[in-house]
């Protein structure tokens, strides 16, 4: 796994006295609380990463039945699980005696109860071609089996190879995006391998293609029953799974790849069922479990506890709540993998019950709990280059933030390499936009034709030479395949590249990102742009910005606010307005979602050029651009960004600038935080903080 490829060096700083303990999150904590635990990674994304090997697994289905999430040994721990004081038990056996013949078979398998069987079996002898929904029924047909006389075996094996439309010699099409007429890979040398192009980390994989379960499960259930149905299975393994799991060996951290739209809306559940499913019936897909796992990590991270808010959409998203269905669907998957108990708390607390034929597979009641005080506030997805930012775990008025870069494979190519976002009690710093299924994609390389997809949209640097509007970033196809993208990255990994994060610091007060976000601009365009955020555990952002361009690209700083924003200086405050304003040292102020205010001060470039543009946002609508009144191809950019509070002290900053470097110091109520910027060569800066007696 790429986990145990990186090579990661950790330094620490301790500060006080105690017995050292290491969390599983890997925090230290001693007997006064936490130490100073600093990661960051090298080599990120360079020529040298490895990838996971193409392998060419056998596929060997286990004989006999139940094999279908249900097997033998575990079979005893399911029905431990699942029993009459499971909160959807009750209505299980409802459902089974209703007809349906899911959860009849799984009632069967539950109780031995012969009654149950021949009910899957009365279920089943109803279905036709038009109204068949293969997992429900390939379920009931894998779980009843053991139950059944040979005659209604053979019946029933019968009618779903009819069904299907298995005929010997012929392959049936599954779908376009697997086409199982073609040899299969490992009957093919790899240099004849055909020219295919794999939506791997593409939702609609999960949703009408050949990766769902609807299409997998009946053919693992006839497998030993029909040898075409057994075929079939290895050519899906093959043309399809394999290469999502080798995608999730590498990704692996949990980070949604396209963006909120990919698990809130429900396509974890359809995954974590496909791979159980396989690896049930063949041992196959284990290298997807991580992933899986740590899909709870990214849903926990930006939710507010307070509402149940998902706070961070990014990507293809929209707003979502914690008690929307689909939510639930991803984390029971996760939590299926994990049980993990702070998954567990989320299930209990934060969402409602699912249907209960899911929540009798998924949903394990016995599972002890344990609230996300505990876990460190920050947590790196590093393979998907995402930071998520927490002041803490009490509930309302927590402040989370977000920053990305984002990889090549990733997020539906949205242009927000250096995004940030930010959230208090409602959205404070979001974005203009969101692709929700039903905005069509951009077809040109203007803001206009899809305002959600471009840099424009993102808080992140317009870097726009004449003629561009859509802050500069460039397009990149996506080639994930390792019948095809693995070479092409191997040939010029820089191509694809967006970015990287260089440096993750993580302490009780404060958590510093560095990134280089350069890669995700055309290289003629763009030598240097360098983001440097501190996130200030009380809940506030310092944004600093070195940026190099060709002296034909124009440089501005772009923030989305909800309300619309005020300019304030030292002669008052008023609307900033379409028409640049040039100012020093000014403060924007702009009201957000909730009760609180967002504060930005802007203390580079020292005289600036400010407007605000209108836009037809969902939770921004206006954007803020900050550029320099007088351009210059080196450029420098610093902001600091809080919500303010009602009747609390307003943080005092200070900035100094000396030839080679920047210093900046806040002092907000008892901390005093002290930040140092280099301008030139070294990346990396220093933080640290203290506190005032």
């Amino acid at each position: 796994m790429l986990m145990r490829r990186w090579k990661w060096w950790m330094g620490l700083a301790v500060v006080g006295v105690g017995l050292l303990t290491v969390s599983q999150q890997g925090w230290l904590r001693s007997g006064i609380g936490y130490f100073r635990l600093v990661a960051w990674e090298n080599a990120l994304l360079q020529e040298s990463t490895p990838l996971p090997p193409v392998r060419w697994e056998t596929v060997r289905v286990r004989p006999g039945h139940p094999r279908l999430h249900l097997t033998p040994e575990n079979i005893a721990e399911q029905r431990r699980r699942l029993n009459p004081r499971h909160p959807a038990w009750e209505k299980l056996v409802a459902l089974a005696q209703q007809g349906d013949a899911a959860a009849a078979g799984l009632c069967y398998q539950m109780t031995g109860e012969r009654r149950f069987a021949e009910a899957a079996a009365r279920s089943l002898r109803k279905v036709t071609k038009g109204d068949l929904k293969p997992t429900c029924y390939a379920l009931a047909f894998d779980w009843a089996f053991p139950g059944w006389d040979e005659t209604t075996r053979a019946e029933m094996v019968q009618r779903f190879v009819r069904l299907l439309g298995l005929r010997e010699g012929q392959m049936p099409f599954v779908s376009d995006y697997c086409d199982l007429r073609r040899p299969l890979p490992s009957q093919t040398p790899e240099a004849r391998w055909y020219d295919y192009y794999n939506w791997t980390f593409h939702s609609e994989d999960w949703a009408d293609s050949s990766r769902q379960p609807e299409q997998y499960s009946p053919y693992l259930a006839l497998a030993g029953h029909h040898p075409q149905a057994t075929r079939v299975v290895q050519a899906l393994w093959e043309m399809s799974f394999k290469d999502v799991t080798l995608f999730l060996d590498y990704l692996q951290d949990g980070a949604f790849w396209e963006g909120g739209y990919w698990a809130p809306r429900g396509k974890v559940l359809k995954m974590a069922s496909a791979f159980s499913l396989l690896h049930s019936s063949t041992g196959l897909g284990q290298e997807a479990f991580p992933y899986l796992s740590n899909v709870g990590y990214f849903l926990l991270y930006q939710t507010d506890l307070a509402t149940g808010q998902l706070t961070m959409p990014y990507g293809d998203s929209d707003p979502r709540h914690s008690r929307e269905w689909q939510v639930r669907h991803a984390m029971l998957a996760s939590n299926y993998f994990a049980r993990n108990p702070y998954y567990q708390w989320y299930l209990n607390h934060l969402t409602h019950p699912a249907k209960p034929l899911e929540e009798a597979m998924w949903f394990d009641p016995r599972l002890p709990e344990q609230h996300p005080r505990s876990l460190p506030p920050t947590r790196l997805f590093p393979q998907s280059q995402v930071v998520m930012f927490r002041s803490g775990w009490e509930g309302r008025g927590d402040c989370i933030g977000l920053f990305k870069v984002g990889h090549w494979f990733g997020l539906h190519n949205h242009h927000d390499a250096g995004h940030f976002m930010l959230y208090k009690d409602g959205w404070l710093v979001g974005k203009a936009g969101f692709y929700n299924g039903s905005v069509p994609l951009p077809h040109q390389d203007t803001v206009e034709s899809a305002p959600f997809y471009y840099a424009a949209s993102h808080n992140t640097l317009a870097l726009e030479p004449p003629g561009v509007t859509h802050g500069g970033q460039r397009t990149y196809r996506r080639v994930w395949s390792f019948r095809v993208g693995r070479k092409a990255w191997l040939k010029s990994p820089r191509h694809f590249q967006r970015g990287s994060i260089l440096k993750f610091e993580t302490t009780k007060g404060y958590d510093y990102v560095v990134a280089d976000v350069a890669p995700a601009y055309p290289p003629e365009n763009v030598k240097e742009f360098t983001r440097q955020v501190v996130f200030l555990r009380p809940g506030a952002m310092v944004i600093f910005d070195r940026v190099e361009t060709a002296p034909h690209v124009g440089q501005k700083f772009l923030v989305h606010v909800v309300g619309q924003p005020r300019l304030t200086t030292s002669k008052g405050g008023k609307l900033l307005s379409e028409q640049a304003q040039a100012v020093k040292e000014a403060t924007v102020m702009s009201q957000g979602s909730g009760p609180h205010v967002l504060v930005m001060r802007t203390l580079l470039p020292k005289s600036a050029k400010l407007r605000a543009v209108r836009e037809d946002g969902k939770f921004a609508t206006w954007r803020v651009e900050i550029a320099a009144t007088v351009p210059q191809p080196r450029g420098y950019f610093l902001h600091f960004l809080y919500p303010a509070e009602a009747h609390a002290p307003s943080p005092n900053v200070q900035m100094s600038e000396q030839n080679e470097t920047l210093s900046l110091s806040v002092r907000w109520g008892k901390q005093v935080y002290q930040m140092t910027f280099r301008k030139q060569g070294q990346r990396e800066g220093r933080v640290s903080v203290s506190s005032e007696q």
